[in-house]
């Protein structure tokens, strides 16, 4: 049924760790795509760390000018991602991503480049 919510799966070729230390919510959306699963994923960091409305997070959203996330905060997030998808992040390069959709392509790419 569209818009079930399912318990999160590995998603094929991805491994997929248990993070329940981070208080990250696990749960797949039938019909959702690895980039709205790390967009979930963001959203729910930039929420539960750093307080900031879910309904302002979109692919066009300014890290440090719509959301005044710090270099410390998008280094936390690269690290959830990092053990998630278990691919490795350059933190500089995370740190200049200007949006989110920037920080969604980079790690997308980290993600095709290692399967």
């Amino acid at each position: 049924m569209p818009g079930t919510k399912l318990r999160r799966q590995k998603p094929p070729g991805y491994t997929l760790s248990d993070n329940l230390s981070t208080g990250m919510t696990f749960r797949l959306e039938v019909g959702m795509t690895v980039r709205d699963d790390i967009h979930a994923d963001i959203t729910e960091f930039l929420h539960n760390k750093c307080d900031i409305d879910p309904a302002k997070v979109s692919e066009a959203t300014l890290l440090n000018g719509e959301l005044d996330v710090d270099s410390l905060d998008l280094i936390a997030m690269a690290q959830l991602l990092q053990n998630k998808y278990d691919v490795s992040l350059d933190d500089e390069r995370i740190a200049s991503t200007r949006t989110i959709g920037d920080v969604l392509t980079f790690v997308e790419d980290k993600i095709r480049k290692r399967a």
